[in-house]
């Protein structure tokens, strides 16, 4: 097997996303189909299950049974940082009622999985977070209105 450091950009993912869907199965996400966005600092995926999904999706522009999975890359997160950061995204929501990307539990009750898969060196932090409707906002051609949003939700961070 060809060591994953020598895979093109594409084998690289392929594999990733083999350990993925092991990490899905982590969270309880059934028939996952999961979908490329990006390979660099993390690997994430656009996820869609086809039958249920992890709970019930609080109110809010989150979409039912679609998530994004964080495959993190190795030695730039620790578990307690990643761990962190998803304690943080969960009191901002619990909080201040703000709506940002909720994190799923796996479902042993922890908020991320570590997993390995045949192909990939080094066990892989992954997280899941609820996929939210919208788009993202490049910067360009902001007006007054998303200008005072924006200052809205700084004061009340």
């Amino acid at each position: 097997m060809k060591s994953f450091e020598d895979l093109s950009y594409r084998a690289q993912v392929d594999r990733l996303r083999a350990l993925g869907e092991r990490a899905l199965r982590e969270f309880g996400v059934n028939a996952p189909t999961l979908r490329h966005i990006a390979h660099a600092e993390n690997t994430t995926f656009d996820v869609r299950s086809t039958r249920g999904g992890v709970g019930r999706a609080p109110k809010g522009p989150y979409v039912a049974g679609r998530y994004l999975l964080r495959i993190h890359r190795p030695g730039y997160q620790t578990k307690e940082s990643v761990t962190s950061e998803l304690a943080w995204l969960a009191a901002l929501r619990d909080d201040l009622d703000l709506h940002v990307p909720t994190p799923i539990a796996a479902r042993d009750g922890s908020p991320l999985v570590v997993v390995e898969t045949e192909g990939v060196p080094e066990k892989r932090i992954c997280s899941l977070l609820r996929w939210m409707s919208g788009s993202s906002y490049g910067g360009k051609g902001e007006r007054p209105v998303h200008l005072r949003r924006i200052g809205r939700l700084m004061a009340r961070l």
